[in-house]
């Protein structure tokens, strides 16, 4: 299936290697396996008491992250290019459970686009949950199916409020 995939995609020597070593997730390329075989539950505890820890001061002190300015810089500019382009752009932070303080920040800043949490695990347990993970960046296909319910609900409001 890989070689089908190089073939047909023309992918780079790095992303050739990182499909046969097995870091990233294709369902189809690693049959009934959900987890990696290196992750391990008490792997992903830690990541995620930090990223509750990380969530949890955000939300409690959100006047008190500044974005980086280089940030500021790149997103302003990629707004412009994306806006001349006639594109609407909604940003969806991903289900990854890392410290994404700096990009919270970003997101209130004037004129920046409409942008679903998806990492906010009080909102969406269910994708924060082990055995729903394929390994700390990424959800296995029960963990998919739980995303994709989410973001179209998500999308579904947001049309419904501008929210």
């Amino acid at each position: 299936m890989g070689f089908y995939l190089f073939d047909r995609y023309e992918l780079k020597p790095w992303e050739k290697k990182f499909i046969i070593q097995d870091c990233g997730y294709v369902q189809d390329l690693v049959g009934e396996r959900i987890q990696h075989k290196d992750f391990t539950k008490e792997i992903f505890e830690k990541f995620l008491k930090e990223h509750k820890k990380y969530l949890d001061d955000f939300l409690s002190n959100v006047d008190s992250v500044e974005p980086n300015p280089a940030d500021i810089f790149f997103r302003n500019t990629q707004f412009r290019e994306i806006k001349r382009r006639g594109i609407r752009v909604i940003y969806i932070i991903p289900t990854v459970p890392y410290d994404l303080r700096n990009m919270y920040a970003l997101t209130r800043m004037k004129g920046f686009p409409p942008t679903f949490f998806l990492d906010n695990v009080y909102r969406y347990p269910e994708l924060f949950r082990y055995e729903n993970r394929y390994n700390q960046g990424h959800l296995n296909d029960r963990g998919s199916e739980y995303y994709s319910k989410y973001l179209a609900e998500r999308f579904y409001e947001f049309i419904k409020t501008g929210k």
